[in-house]
């Protein structure tokens, strides 16, 4: 399933979502017209990604259901909705966006989170931050592999080690073909980067990538 579609369809069972960083308003388009949401709102800093929004929105005839709104983050967002889509930016940023105010965050039953990188610092905000996570997936796009969390805004049950950080603590116990090409490509990297290491530290810290790695395909 494409990337958008497949963030599309976790909104399922919601009646409102928000898009932050809706870029072209694609998802929430595909949210409304495929998987039963009713009302969707178009967050984005960037006027030439809103005004394409905008353009979209009105082409498929959605003015009615999907509002476009300039905001940085969600500092614009005063409304109540159920979901929450945060996609196309790295974990970074998703977490400052999360963090700009939490009782706001914790408003949403659902996060749908697809950072393009740094996943773990997303993961460990959700559990700092004592939301669950209760669903992982990868998806390939143009040759890269992306990972999406599903969390809610139910208290954690479970503890979570640097493994869960570092790897999902869905995905590593799924193991799908792609967290296996994920991290099959970071272990040969690593042995590659072993063979010209010099310094002690440097090769003491790609030994241990080494073994982790290799442990978590087996």
């Amino acid at each position: 399933m494409e990337r958008l579609e497949y963030l599309a369809s976790l909104t399922k069972g919601l009646d409102s979502v928000v898009d932050c960083g809706c870029d072209h308003a694609y998802t929430l388009i595909k949210a409304i017209k495929n998987y039963g949401v009713k009302k969707g709102l178009g967050l984005d800093i960037n006027d030439g990604p809103l005004e394409a929004a905008k353009k979209n929105v009105l082409e498929n005839n959605l003015n009615d259901s999907i509002e476009i709104v300039k905001s940085d983050g969600l500092t614009n967002y005063t409304k109540d909705y159920e979901g929450l889509i945060i996609s196309g930016m790295g974990g970074s940023l998703i977490e400052e966006i999360l963090d700009y105010d939490v009782d706001t965050t914790r408003t949403f039953k659902r996060l749908i989170l697809s950072p393009h990188n740094d996943t773990y610092k997303v993961r460990f905000w959700l559990i700092n931050n004592n939301f669950r996570i209760v669903d992982e997936q990868m998806i390939e796009d143009q040759n890269h592999i992306y990972e999406v969390i599903v969390a809610t805004n139910e208290p954690l049950n479970r503890k979570y080690d640097y493994f869960d950080l570092r790897f999902g603590p869905i995905l590593r116990v799924k193991k799908g073909d792609l967290f296996k090409k994920k991290y099959q490509a970071q272990l040969a990297q690593v042995i590659v980067a072993l063979e010209t290491a010099t310094d002690k530290t440097q090769i003491a810290r790609l030994q241990m990538t080494r073994a982790m790695l290799e442990d978590m395909l087996k």
